[in-house]
């Protein structure tokens, strides 16, 4: 019987000893969330009440690491630059070819194109991916070459002499193009729309 009340003796002190030590906690966690609110500017400090007698021993802010008691603000995040379209004008090449190879309507097959001018007659320079514009190489040693086909370079539409009276019965020992001819991409073939004009000099 002695036991047992010894026991609930006991127990009844370790309760009450736990009581005092929830009231300590509770008091410290008050005491905390005020000082976190007066330093972050939430309450201003004549409104706090009286303040526990249970006084923390060091800064719970610098506990955890926050030296400064300045609010971090949200840092907007700078847009990317936009790219830049490419303005520069797109490079087309220089075509060359010796014979106008379609027909109805007449014109270069793009296939049968050359990038070497050696030989040829005829320079065709792109303008666009449909457009190009078509002149006359000036080389003395194919001009006879040349004026052997004029007849039917002039009947396919291709090139027209200009100012022939002009030339007389001269041999002539150049090529003056007085204006350039044009020409337009249909499918694969390159259609004559314009013919170069020229002069034999």
């Amino acid at each position: 019987m002695d036991i047992s009340v010894d026991l609930l003796q006991d127990v009844y002190s370790e309760v009450a000893e736990l009581r005092q030590e929830v009231m300590s906690l509770r008091s410290s966690v008050t005491q905390l969330k005020i000082l976190l609110l007066k330093s972050q500017g939430s309450i201003p400090t004549s409104n706090v009440g009286p303040q526990s007698t249970c006084k923390p021993q060091e800064n719970p802010r610098l506990k955890f690491g926050f030296e400064n008691s300045t609010p971090v603000q949200n840092i907007a995040t700078p847009p990317l630059p936009r790219q830049v379209a490419n303005t520069e004008p797109a490079k087309f090449k220089l075509f060359y070819a010796s014979n106008v190879d379609a027909s109805s309507p007449a014109g270069f097959t793009d296939s049968a194109l050359s990038v070497s001018p050696n030989g040829k007659y005829f320079e065709i320079e792109q303008t666009s991916t449909s457009k190009a514009i078509i002149r006359l190489i000036n080389n003395p040693s194919l001009l006879k070459s040349f004026i052997s086909q004029l007849y039917q370079f002039e009947n396919v539409g291709v090139c027209q002499e200009v100012n022939q009276t002009l030339r007389g019965e001269k041999e002539p020992t150049s090529i003056r193009v007085v204006e350039t001819g044009e020409l337009a991409l249909q499918g694969r073939v390159w259609i004559i729309e314009k013919p170069i004009k020229f002069e034999l000099i």
